[in-house]
């Protein structure tokens, strides 16, 4: 019985999380194409132009940070269906200064390919971790 109950749990999550969308919005969706319908999941989910290697590398080579700073931070990141990055929340600080740092530096940096659900490009929010080791960052 165990079992069944956990199988129907477990499919109706696979469901339920399948183009998933959201309804508690990042504040300012001026920039978002169609603002009530953001999504989590999608077929093809959006991202950063030549890989999250990429990513890491350009945010390495315009940042620098102190050997001392051993830390964490995730990000959601909104993209909308024109391949521009536009809000940025921060779910786990390393602290003001240093998040900001990142996020300035993400403003600048709109080189995403949007997600797509049925080959429709529509507005998705990404998140990422950044982990700031010996003064670099790499991106999980």
């Amino acid at each position: 019985m165990k079992k069944y109950i956990l199988t129907i749990i477990l499919i109706n999550t696979i469901v339920i999380s399948f183009a998933q969308k959201i309804n508690i919005f990042y504040n300012d969706t001026s920039e978002a194409c169609h603002p009530n319908d953001i999504y989590l999941i999608v077929e093809q989910m959006p991202e950063y132009k030549g890989g999250l290697r990429q990513l890491e590398k350009e945010l390495n080579d315009a940042l620098t940070f102190d050997n001392k700073i051993n830390s964490k931070i995730y990000l959601s990141i909104y993209i909308n269906c024109e391949d521009k990055a536009y809000g940025f929340q921060v779910l786990k600080s390393i602290n003001s200064e240093t998040d900001n740092r990142i996020i300035t530096q993400l403003k600048q940096m709109q080189n995403w390919s949007t997600g797509k659900q049925r080959g429709v490009k529509i507005d998705c929010k990404k998140s990422i971790g950044i982990i700031l080791k010996k003064g670099k960052i790499i991106i999980e």
